[in-house]
């Protein structure tokens, strides 16, 4: 068996009691075989502990009280664990978030960004994933095309290239990405393995593959003290963004919400960017003021663009689909950011800002919004814990929801998010 998992995925730790929201709220669980029995035994005994088990537990779902899980504790520990310890917690409890997708003999393994932690940990570092072999171990491979399989790992190896080419702005690499796929798209629905496979060659011919850690430094992003600092955007043509993502969060905002938080930080993101009165006129300002103090953003949104890619691109395999799996890492990734250039407008004294270019210059305190406090300048690190509070929020809306990602995988097959709108107008992102 072979193993694929990121880099940071070692590194999580549960914040159990600490953790700033909690997994145990908005979510349905399902009850797994092997815990159900478990749940079978505790069922007979005479404590309250018991009685919310028999109440609580049906048809192998655990039934929420309102939206919390009703053994979720007022200190946000389970009280079943705490009994019971951990074998009393069902399969999707005990591995969150920590996530497996079965390709026969190949697994993946990822963190899911709709943890706090673990949202904190992917757009902390760069992705880079580590390859384990486990010759002891075997997959289930029945029903497995090994070769259509190999095919779609060599396509996701080269959009990974792509994303990772930083000769070129971030937005030059997605809309590459995009048109990749969708080229790729085709072939896969007429069976053209060998367009498919010249395809990716051809591709392999114009990118040079994924830079080494060493080549950070390279022409658009350069490395000064503990920050990134982005090359100049191509600012051209922002009113195509303004326009699609405004369609694109008018769709979102139809989507079942999970948990607490986002229907509001959405209808204020939403007002604020595509609806106030000098919305339009000042959207490319904004753009280039959120760039210009908060370089660690265009950061973030290529690794959570590297997150999608690796979480979306392959469970394609199974239903054939490609393009729109592409089309919701990129619009995923991009959407994120707005959400984040709101937040930092609404509150900069939750970021920081950022002055004196990262060497050490007094800095100049800003104004919270939200609170009346001067706040000084934050490193690079504190800005990116808070950037990565807006990005679980919003992924949390997609990944803790199948209905949800169903949903949305449906709205980017409409002709309003098709490839003549997001390609062919001229640097959008």
């Amino acid at each position: 068996m072979i193993i694929h998992y990121p880099g940071y995925y070692k590194k999580f730790r549960c914040l159990a009691g600490e953790c700033p929201d909690t997994c145990c709220i908005g979510w349905e669980i399902t009850v797994d075989r092997e815990t159900e029995k478990t749940y079978q035994k505790l069922r007979k005994g005479k404590s309250e502990l018991a009685e919310r088990l028999r109440r609580s537990v049906r048809r192998r779902l655990i039934i929420p009280d309102g939206d919390r899980c009703p053994f979720l504790a007022g200190d946000g520990l389970c009280d079943l664990c705490r009994e019971y310890g951990e074998a009393a917690m069902t399969r999707t409890c005990r591995r969150y978030p920590r996530h497996v997708e079965d390709f026969g003999d190949i697994h993946e393994v990822e963190l899911l960004c709709s943890c706090p932690e673990a949202a904190r940990l992917i757009l902390s570092e760069d992705f880079r994933l580590i390859t384990r072999n486990m010759p002891e171990r075997k997959g289930n491979t029945d029903g497995i095309d090994e070769e259509r399989l190999a095919l779609w790992f060599s396509v996701r190896e080269q959009v990974f290239a792509m994303a990772g080419d930083r000769r070129m702005p971030l937005w030059a690499r997605m809309r590459r990405i995009l048109a990749f796929c969708h080229d790729v798209q085709g072939r896969l629905r007429r069976e053209d393995t060998a367009g498919v496979e010249a395809l990716v060659e051809r591709a392999k011919e114009s990118v040079p593959g994924r830079l080494k850690e060493a080549d950070h430094r390279k022409k658009d992003w350069k490395k000064t003290n503990d920050v990134y600092t982005p090359g100049k955007a191509d600012m051209h043509n922002l009113e195509e963004r303004f326009s699609l993502m405004a369609d694109f969060f008018a769709e979102f905002a139809s989507l079942s919400p999970i948990g607490h938080g986002f229907p509001e930080l959405l209808e204020r993101s939403r007002t604020f960017l595509y609806h106030s009165e000098d919305s339009r006129s000042r959207y490319e300002e904004r753009q280039q003021e959120f760039s210009r103090n908060m370089p660690e953003a265009e950061v973030c949104t290529e690794r959570l663009l590297f997150y999608f890619l690796y979480s979306f691109v392959m469970p394609g395999f199974y239903d054939g689909d490609l393009y729109t799996k592409a089309k919701m890492a990129v619009l995923g990734a991009v959407a994120a950011e707005e959400l984040e250039m709101a937040e930092y407008f609404r509150n900069p004294g939750k970021y920081g800002k950022r002055t004196g270019e990262g060497r050490g210059k007094d800095v100049e305190p800003v104004m919270s919004l939200e609170n009346d406090e001067m706040v000084t300048e934050r490193s690079a690190k504190e800005r990116i814990s808070a950037l990565s509070r807006t990005a679980y929020l919003f992924v949390r809306q997609i990944e803790n929801s199948a209905e949800n990602r169903d949903l949305l995988e449906q709205l980017l097959k409409q002709p309003e998010f098709g490839i003549r709108r997001i390609i062919e107008t001229k640097s959008w992102f």
